[in-house]
């Protein structure tokens, strides 16, 4: 009997495999960390249809933030900037990383894609793993910000 047990083990793991379709697959956590860009967010009397969202992928091993923004109804946007949280809710902090800016990037797309590396990897990655992050779109009607946002930890699961 003690001989045969191994045998019996394996016939036995590969019937629950059979009978339960879900259980040889695997589910992998992802985290990212995401803010959504309002006025809202931005400060106290600040209005527009100005919005947006901004997705950091952090990679440890090859020391790389892909920076994602999506935006929409931001007319004439000057920067985008990651910036030091100081207090809670706060998005007026002290500039970390510059992602966009106007003056040297062109016109601001719906779409931008950011790739951090180097020195401003260790700034940026410490600042936004650490929940000390705020992301703020300035515009021409509002320099200080017209949509900004806290970036917080999204965790999200995937089938393997």
């Amino acid at each position: 009997m003690i001989r045969r047990l191994p045998s019996l083990l394996l016939v036995l793991t590969l019937a629950i495999i059979a009978i339960c379709p879900g259980f040889s697959q695997m589910t992998m956590g992802v985290v990212s960390w995401e803010a959504s860009l309002t006025g809202a967010n931005a400060g106290p009397g600040i209005t527009t249809k100005g919005t947006g969202k901004a997705v950091f992928g952090l990679d440890f091993d090859k020391s790389t933030v892909d920076i994602t923004i999506d935006t929409k109804n931001l007319q004439g946007a000057q920067k985008i900037e990651l910036r030091m949280v100081k207090a809670p809710n706060d998005v007026n902090g002290p500039v970390v990383f510059t992602i966009y800016d106007s003056a040297s990037d062109g016109p601001l797309p719906e779409h931008l894609i950011k790739k951090v590396t180097g020195a401003d990897f260790s700034a940026v990655s410490a600042l936004v793993s650490n929940g000390k992050g705020a992301v703020a779109v300035t515009t021409k009607a509002h320099p200080q910000a017209e949509a900004a946002g806290l970036v917080k930890m999204v965790k999200s699961y995937h089938q393997m």
